[in-house]
């Protein structure tokens, strides 16, 4: 449950790439940034640090740590970026449409 969502454009920091980024706050308190990837391509390690870079120039602007970082996204995905991802302690949820 999410107390409060901010939902922030990704041309902001120059990003073309067809995903949804979202700000958001727990009703624990807890901030989450959650990414949705709308790329019908396969999610690839390259991938992975694009998003990390993402957070991290997220994190900047808005001044504080994210507690979670989600992923979601509706295609395939290479095995070595989702071990990456939980590497970094992402959050990762797969919904196939």
């Amino acid at each position: 449950m999410f107390k409060q969502f901010e939902i922030f454009d990704p041309k902001t920091i120059n990003c073309k790439k067809n995903i949804t980024i979202i700000c958001a706050t727990a009703v624990d308190k807890k901030f989450w940034l959650l990414i949705i990837n709308n790329n019908k391509s396969k999610l690839l390690q390259k991938d992975v640090e694009f998003f990390e870079n993402i957070s991290e120039t997220i994190a900047q602007t808005k001044q504080h740590n994210f507690a979670v970082k989600a992923l979601i996204f509706g295609n395939q995905i290479c095995s070595k970026a989702k071990q990456n991802l939980k590497n970094l302690k992402w959050t990762i949820y797969n919904d196939f449409m």
